[in-house]
């Protein structure tokens, strides 16, 4: 939508895991590095881990586009499978599907053509995304699968790609077997925040553009606060954030409009504001107590951080959020303020009872 508004000739902060786009920093260099190491030299496992949103897809596609015509990859993304279905996945991504349903007689095809491949001196690699999906029950047949070997070296290469989970599923003594089979680790990192900068401009350079021209420097570490590093949650506050320019005919992002998406995408809250947040969007009014209503005042563009509750009453205090929009200083927020205390009756209702605005 925004494309012809900013002359791109694609959009740049795409969340799809298109190659074309991979960063190649030193902690992305280094997964590179293990995961082609661990195929081309036929060192058997190979666990990735990474938080969700990190960009380990993204290395699986490139892994794909990179390699000859002599490693030959099956990408297995669906992992809410069994054993058996898995294996059926397997011999599909690798060419070898068919009829038959019996376990044993897939097994049996698939060693034929792991030996086949290895007299032609080709590398057969199984690289399994969501890994940490899988259940004790399959990641065994896995173990199984990859003790199909030489004297030298094995014949299938399995690169278990997966979240943090995966690593703690590795670390249950069922899995003891597995896990020393385990020969290469390697763990995706958020971006550093004073990367963040360079990350979009790698994306923008590719369609031609420079995020110097398009973002604010206080916008860049706003972006930088609000993903945490993550790369998926880069792209989303970019693209929203270039929506919202081009919805105000604007030809650069701002701070403030990063603050925006990041209140409409509930980034950079703590679990304590979601949940103060929506108990007053579902349930604004409580059993006890009245309550008026007060209009939200318009803050400026400085942020200004409050503690969510004053240790001596335990009572709500006001919290201040940036906005851009002039829609939101008209909203009327209710909420409540009980007295404490056995001396209830003391409290006048003006006391017990003093509305505030949430959010602004």
């Amino acid at each position: 939508m925004y494309n012809a508004h900013f002359k791109f000739r694609e959009a740049p902060f795409c969340v799809t895991p298109d190659p074309r786009f991979y960063y190649a920093n030193a902690v992305y260099q280094e997964a590179w590095a293990t995961l082609r190491y661990g195929i081309e030299a036929r060192k058997g496992f190979i666990v990735i881990a990474g938080e969700a949103g990190t960009g380990k897809t993204t290395l699986l596609r490139k892994a794909m586009q990179a390699f000859g015509s002599n490693i030959k990859t099956a990408y297995i993304s669906n992992t809410l499978v069994g054993r058996t279905d898995l294996l059926r996945l397997m011999l599909t991504e690798l060419g070898l599907a068919g009829s038959t349903e019996d376990r044993s007689a897939m097994i049996e095809r698939f060693t034929h053509y792991l030996i086949e491949q290895f007299e032609k001196g080709n590398i057969v690699a199984l690289l399994i995304d969501e890994a940490q999906n899988l259940t004790l029950e399959t990641l065994e047949e896995l173990r199984c699968l990859g003790n199909l070997e030489t004297d030298k070296d094995k014949l299938l290469q399995i690169v278990l790609v997966g979240q943090p989970e995966l690593e703690q599923k590795l670390d249950q003594p069922e899995l003891r077997q597995l896990k020393q089979r385990v020969v290469l680790r390697c763990r995706l990192k958020p971006i550093a925040r004073d990367e963040v900068e360079s990350y979009m401009d790698s994306r923008l350079q590719i369609i031609g553009h420079r995020s110097e021209d398009l973002f604010d420097p206080n916008a860049v570490e706003k972006i930088a606060f609000y993903s945490t590093g993550i790369p998926r949650l880069i792209n989303i506050t970019c693209d929203n954030a270039l929506l919202t320019a081009y919805a105000l005919s604007a030809r650069k992002v701002s701070a403030a409009m990063i603050d925006e998406v990041a209140e409409d995408l509930h980034l950079g809250q703590s679990r304590m504001e979601q949940k103060v947040r929506a108990q007053a969007l579902i349930s604004p009014f409580e059993e006890k107590g009245t309550f008026e209503s007060v209009p939200a005042q318009e803050d400026d563009l400085t942020t200004k951080e409050e503690p969510l509750f004053n240790d001596s009453n335990d009572r709500p205090l006001s919290m201040h959020k940036e906005s851009i929009s002039s829609d939101r200083a008209s909203r009327h927020w209710f909420r409540p303020i009980i007295g404490t205390g056995a001396n209830t009756e003391a409290h006048r209702p003006t006391d017990r009872f003093r509305p505030f605005p949430l959010f602004t």
